[in-house]
This record gives structure tokens, C-alpha cells and sequence, in this order.
């Protein structure tokens, strides 16, 4: 958990477009890392994932957040071993 003056964490649901007006209303930057972390079809994923990202990205560009961050996880590989990062050696 960031604990920090200056840095506020807010909860908002991806998929209810007013929670994330309310949160973006004032903030310089949003650092997004919501999401569902599970192994799902697309289609269940997508409300979440997707379209509440560019729900929560528009409200930032509306409200004038001067920074996003938008971070992601390894499920967006699937459930497919993930590419080795090139600095990987085998001991």
C-alpha cells in the first residue's frame, strides 16, 4: 500500500461510470492497476478490463488528469507460458 501526503488511493468499480468521474474529479495523475485477475474468456473479462480502462481513461482526459499510468499483468498472455525477458539465463 502507497502511503505517501501528497497521494490519495481511491476505490471506484470499472464498471460504474459514475464512481470513476467522482474519483478522477481533482487529481494530477491516476495510476490504474484495476482489474479482474483471473484466467476468463474475453467476453468476460472484456467489461472490466477493457472497457471500464477506456471508461476511467476518458473521465481522466475530461476532468484534465495531467498523467495515466496504466499497468498490466501477465494474464494478457492467456493461459500461454509468457515470452522470457531477454536477460534470462539458465543457472
Amino acid at each position: 500500500m502507497i502511503r505517501h501526503p501528497e497521494i490519495e488511493m481511491l476505490t471506484g468499480d470499472l464498471q460504474d461510470d459514475l464512481s470513476l468521474k467522482q474519483a478522477v474529479k481533482g487529481v494530477d495523475a491516476v495510476i490504474h492497476l484495476g482489474a479482474k485477475a483471473t484466467f476468463e474468456s474475453y467476453a468476460s473479462l472484456k467489461p472490466t478490463i477493457f472497457d471500464g480502462s477506456v471508461t476511467l481513461m476518458k473521465a481522466a482526459a475530461r476532468n484534465g488528469v495531467k498523467a495515466f499510468v496504466y499497468s498490466s499483468s501477465l494474464l494478457v498472455y492467456g493461459d500461454k507460458i509468457a515470452p522470457r525477458c531477454p536477460t534470462h539465463v539458465k543457472a
